[in-house]
């Protein structure tokens, strides 16, 4: 059974929580019920009739008729607290209520038929390959546009790009989606993003125009690269394997721990960012969900601890992260046990040759003493080394006070010069740094 900080993770913002906080009472909930399935209860509201709030105990998912948009609602948060604290006060059934049973069944069957495999349908191969052919000229034609636009910033000098509009910025992006190129949408809408962040940004910006540099030259020979490296080139266009081919690679079969999820919002587009950590293997796997904010309850809540015992297939790279799963079950688990093997930030540099467009990577720093010095976050070692904490998605004494003072372990992602901290071993077990997504 989860604890409260593994539930309130779950909850979409802060006012949630403080919202469910006065039903985390039985007496306001005239019916409390559970099965091996779900929870249920009917909570008392403004209404004649009672909210009718269930939990699908296998996959962490909430209804409710409450007209809130929030998943979890503050009854399904309510329930959920209540059911973990005070299980005396439902009754258990082996037969749920037909409002209850009636979902579960619907998801259920929603679930087979998504596992069921679809027929495949005849390949009109002269079509596609006129397909293939009009893209690869789009792309190409694409590439050589914005091959010119560096080489003029470049020729030009970067003084006067901080004044350009925000217009300017979007054209310039819009015309790589018209290309068939929004990977280089993105990183053109972080450049412009670079700019217009307060402080001096120029180092980072000349930097990410050197990414681009790099990319474009590539690209025209790209069928001289090692395979691994055309898929992050690909990649980094935007052009990324669908996951049934994805499913078609070896799998690594292992008990993965979920260390940290976070959601991310850009456009109304919600991306759900996962992180796994195999308990034999010592390897990190990413998994990335995507729904329009209207459908976030779409997105599997994974919790932290969590494990998943099964197989997990990683797109082609030259530094595999991004997965998917194969076939896998999910239990709860326990606590989130220290591993015994991992990357190393040492390591970076070796990264970084075999893909030289990688940014963060994911790493465990050990036996580090947090500690503050001119309005910085970093990590010190026994040596006296330290290594600096990017403070931007976490206040600095959340770590400082988790560790106590003591050296801790401390999970994130590495960019060469920074550490994003996402979670970390303390005295008392393991904690987030980042919040959740939900």
């Amino acid at each position: 059974m989860m604890n409260r900080e593994q539930i309130l993770a779950l909850a979409s913002d802060a006012a949630s929580v403080a919202a469910a906080k006065p039903l985390e009472n039985a007496k306001t909930w005239p019916t409390l019920g559970f099965s091996a399935r779900a929870v249920w209860g009917e909570c008392k509201g403004s209404g004649s009739k009672p909210y009718q709030t269930r939990i699908d105990l296998g996959g962490n998912a909430f209804k409710c008729s409450c007209p809130s948009r929030k998943f979890p609602c503050k009854h399904g948060l309510a329930l959920y607290l209540l059911y973990a604290e005070n299980t005396a006060s439902f009754s258990q059934s082996d037969t749920e209520p037909a409002w209850v049973s009636e979902w579960l069944d619907n998801r259920e069957s929603k679930a087979e038929s998504k596992k069921a495999a679809p027929k495949d349908k005849p390949v009109d191969a002269k079509a596609q390959a006129k397909r293939q052919q009009q893209r690869d000229a789009d792309m190409s034609q694409g590439i050589a546009e914005l091959a010119l636009w560096l080489e003029d910033s470049i020729r030009i000098g970067f003084a006067e790009l901080p004044a350009k509009p925000l217009r300017y910025w979007d054209t310039l992006a819009a015309r790589m989606v018209d290309a068939k190129l929004p990977g280089l949408a993105v990183r053109i809408k972080k450049l412009s993003g670079l700019l217009l962040q307060k402080g001096d940004h120029l180092s980072a910006f000349a930097e990410e125009i050197a990414r681009l540099h790099l990319l474009v030259q590539a690209y025209p020979q790209r069928g001289q690269l090692p395979v691994d490296v055309q898929a992050d080139l690909q990649q980094l266009l935007g052009v990324v394997l669908r996951e049934d081919e994805v499913l078609k690679t070896e799998p690594v079969t292992d008990t993965w721990i979920v260390l940290a999820c976070r959601d991310s919002e850009d456009n109304a587009l919600i991306t759900r960012e996962t992180w796994l950590l195999g308990q034999t293997s010592g390897r990190f796997a990413k998994l990335l969900q995507f729904a329009h904010t209207s459908q976030r309850h779409s997105l599997t809540a994974w919790l932290i601890s969590n494990r998943i015992h099964g197989a997990v297939h990683f797109y082609p790279s030259a530094s595999p992260l991004r997965a998917v799963l194969g076939e896998c079950q999910t239990d709860t688990g326990g606590d989130v046990p220290v591993p015994s093997h991992y990357p190393l930030w040492q390591d970076y540099p070796q990264w970084k040759i075999r893909n030289p467009w990688l940014e963060r990577y994911p790493v465990l720093i050990p036996a580090a003493t947090p500690c503050y010095q001119n309005s910085r976050l970093f990590l010190r070692f026994d040596n006296g080394n330290a290594i600096a904490v990017d403070t931007r998605q976490m206040p600095p004494w959340t770590l400082l006070a988790l560790s106590g003072g003591l050296p801790v372990l401390v999970f994130g992602e590495w960019d060469g010069n920074s550490l994003q901290a996402l979670g970390v071993w303390h005295p008392h077990g393991y904690s987030l740094l980042a919040r959740t997504g939900n």
